[in-house]
């Protein structure tokens, strides 16, 4: 294997990766702020991600919530 094709797949892991992100989000923008608030304040053990916290985060300061 050579060089370009080293690159391409690094390239299509990181692009399957932020693909996977994007619709991770988008599935979160469909929650109630309710939702999106218990997710934030989940710390329980089996609880929420740091990953959906970040983005129920994001998320309700995008709809005008300073949180």
């Amino acid at each position: 294997m050579g060089f370009w094709d080293n690159a391409k797949k690094a390239i299509d892991g990181v692009n399957e990766h932020v693909q996977k992100e994007v619709g991770e989000y988008k599935k979160l923008e469909e929650y109630s702020d309710k939702k999106l608030f218990n997710i934030l304040n989940d710390d329980s053990f089996l609880g929420s991600s740091g990953k959906e916290k970040r983005f129920a985060k994001a998320i309700l300061n995008k709809r005008g919530h300073s949180v």
